[in-house]
């Protein structure tokens, strides 16, 4: 199981889009300063219907985990993180006093 990942930006907020193919309930997104974390569990039943005999049963589970950092930190207070049909759209608010991050390049 994978997931994609794509990440905007604004002036006030980022906005993440992860696409969990038969995921809706079981994600937990963390945030820490600029850190944002993203884990989720998969768990499917192929069941026989009524009617049917069962010859053969396949049961899928996986767990997805992924985490990236922003340049700036997040309020977690202020964001939101909706999912549905296996898309979670974030939008994540920056704080106002952070100032943005940038790396000196050597």
């Amino acid at each position: 199981m994978g997931a994609q990942i794509a990440v905007s930006e604004s002036d006030a907020a980022y906005t993440v889009k992860a696409e969990l193919p038969g995921i809706d309930k079981d994600i937990d997104v963390s945030v820490d300063d600029n850190v944002v974390s993203i884990s989720a569990k998969a768990e499917r039943d192929k069941e026989a219907k009524d009617g049917e005999r069962l010859i053969r049963q396949e049961r899928y589970s996986g767990v997805v985990n992924r985490s990236f950092s922003l340049a700036a930190d997040i309020d977690d207070g202020a964001s939101s993180a909706p999912c549905q049909d296996g898309v979670l759209l974030m939008t994540l608010f920056t704080k106002k006093d952070a100032p943005k991050k940038r790396l000196q390049i050597s």
